[in-house]
């Protein structure tokens, strides 16, 4: 049953996938979050970097400061990004230097 459990699982990830370093965790609560100067919205948040989705008509740069809360604020690099309708979703990771803050903040939020 275990077996049969992790290869159905397993057919669901797309063959090009890379293996994440580690896991996403769904948020507790809304953040309010911004990318630059603008309001964006977590999807989920791992301790390398975290999801976002951004409306359509916002230009993101390929890096950039992620502001939490109104007063927490990181430096990012976006690793993807994909539409989905109206809304783009960006995979941003948390610049080196910052990651141990950020892994404390992340098991703070999830």
């Amino acid at each position: 049953e275990l077996i049969e459990r992790k290869l159905a699982e397993a057919a669901k990830v797309p063959a090009t996938a890379t293996p994440r370093r580690w896991p996403r965790r769904q948020i507790s609560s809304s953040v309010p979050v911004l990318v630059g100067d603008s309001p964006a919205r977590i999807v989920d948040v791992g301790y390398g970097g975290v999801r976002l989705e951004v409306e359509s008509d916002r230009n993101v740069p390929d890096s950039f400061r992620l502001t939490l809360s109104g007063h927490i604020s990181v430096p990012v690099n976006v690793v993807w990004n994909r539409r989905r309708g109206d809304i783009w979703q960006y995979g941003v990771a948390v610049n080196e230097e910052h990651q141990p803050a950020w892994r404390e903040l992340v098991d703070t939020l999830s």
